[in-house]
Order: C-alpha cells, then sequence, then structure tokens
C-alpha cells in the first residue's frame, strides 16, 4: 500500500542518517510498481541544494531500481501569460529563474534518469544556479 512505501522510504532516509527538508516531495504508487517521488525544487534556495545534494541524490542512487523520479524545476515562483509568453518571478530573483529554465530545458532533453540526476546533483552542488556550467 502507499503507507508501506511511505515508511519504508522513511525508514530508508533515517537508516541513511538523513532527515526531513522544506522542499516539497510527494510519494506516490501502486503495491508492485515503482515508487513515485515527485520533487519541486528551486535551484538558488539552499533548502533545495542541501536536499538534493544531502538527501534525495544519496537515497535515489541506492534505491533507483524502484524509485520512478519526478522532479521539477519549479518552486515559490510566480508567472504571468503576456502576449508572446510568459513572465516568471523567482523568489530568489532573475537568476533562480534563469537556472529553473536551464534545468527543465535540461530535464526534457536528458532523458535517462541517470544522466539527469548526475546532472542535477553537479549543479545543485555548486549552488550557483545556470552559472555553475560556466568555465
Amino acid at each position: 500500500t502507499n503507507i508501506t512505501i511511505v515508511m519504508i522510504i522513511h525508514i530508508t532516509l533515517l537508516l541513511l542518517g538523513l532527515t526531513a527538508s522544506p522542499c516539497l516531495a510527494e510519494v506516490t504508487g501502486e503495491p508492485g510498481a515503482p515508487v513515485k517521488v515527485s520533487v519541486y525544487y528551486e535551484t538558488l534556495c539552499p533548502d533545495s541544494q542541501r536536499f538534493i545534494t544531502n538527501q534525495l541524490y544519496p537515497v535515489w542512487l541506492n534505491l533507483m531500481d524502484i524509485m520512478e523520479i519526478d522532479i521539477n524545476a519549479y518552486g515559490k515562483a510566480n508567472d504571468t501569460e503576456v502576449d508572446d509568453g510568459y513572465v516568471f518571478e523567482c523568489q530568489h530573483g532573475p537568476d533562480e529563474c534563469e537556472g529553473n529554465i536551464m534545468m527543465a530545458c535540461a530535464r526534457e532533453y536528458i532523458e535517462e534518469d541517470e544522466f539527469f540526476m548526475t546532472f542535477l546533483n553537479c549543479i545543485m552542488s555548486e549552488f550557483e544556479g545556470a552559472s555553475a556550467g560556466e568555465l
């Protein structure tokens, strides 16, 4: 059941020495199916950075065979539709919006979870948003 799956994830996090984070995460799934973990994060949020690098990524490395990851770079932001698209306002400013857009684009084009999660962990470890990729 879903409660059993949540308990297994919770116990695994505790065994790995990980604590809860203020990032929004939801765990769902059917018995016997991979556990779906949905995460909404912000590229320049210190809490998101700690959650992804210290909790989500290490747990995913251990449980990737039974996890379906649904990860979205869109946290506390506002979007307004304008004539030719959208205008975004992010909690941590325009650089965060740029980082969120970069990560959303990366998720669109990096289809394999293994490659995307490694890339995400690298970017969030640098904790500089889109500028983390600059030399």
